[in-house]
């Protein structure tokens, strides 16, 4: 994960970008806290796409990585493997907000933190404790409408562990 997490600064360097989700909370937490072994790398790129797209197409293409950028439900959504590993980019719709699939998220900044010796750009902890708790809600609502959606109960779960190493960090 490491040397994912450093091709894409190398990749990245030209744009502000910051790393979200699950990843940015064992950047946060300085180690993992659940098994992230099967997640991808959700990380967020500020710019217009229409402006940023052929760039960043290419400074992954002089790299050697495929890079699919699309619509996805109407969210603009990048596509990328990198050792292994999946990334998700999306792109800002506004002055630090992104289109996630139940509506527009608005992030506080991007911070840098260190992990195993090295900097990172993340979105602060008090956005992903509130994009956490929102995505508990969406999922909560669709296991109230199919109860044995196995997979929203596991995505349940995870959440739920990351919303208490959250707390935890809040509360130091």
């Amino acid at each position: 994960m490491i040397a994912t997490l450093n091709s894409l600064k190398g990749i990245l360097k030209d744009y502000p970008w910051a790393i979200f989700g699950s990843i940015a909370i064992m950047i946060h937490n300085n180690g993992e806290h659940r098994d992230l072994s099967s997640s991808d790398i959700d990380i967020i790129v500020e710019g217009d796409i229409g402006k940023i797209r052929k760039k960043i197409e290419d400074d992954f293409k002089r790299n050697r990585i495929d890079l699919l950028i699309r619509t996805r439900n109407g969210r603009w959504r990048g596509y990328a493997k990198i050792n292994g590993m999946d990334i998700e980019m999306m792109f800002t719709v506004g002055e630090k907000s992104i289109d996630l699939a139940d509506g527009n998220f608005k992030f506080n900044k991007i911070e840098t933190k260190i992990f195993k010796n090295e900097a990172y750009p993340v979105v602060d902890i008090q956005s992903l404790f509130n994009s956490k708790k929102r995505h508990l809600e969406s999922i909560n609502k669709t296991l109230v409408a199919d109860p044995t959606n196995v997979k929203m109960k596991k995505k349940r779960e995870n959440i739920m562990k990351d919303i208490d190493v959250i707390d935890k960090i809040l509360l130091k």
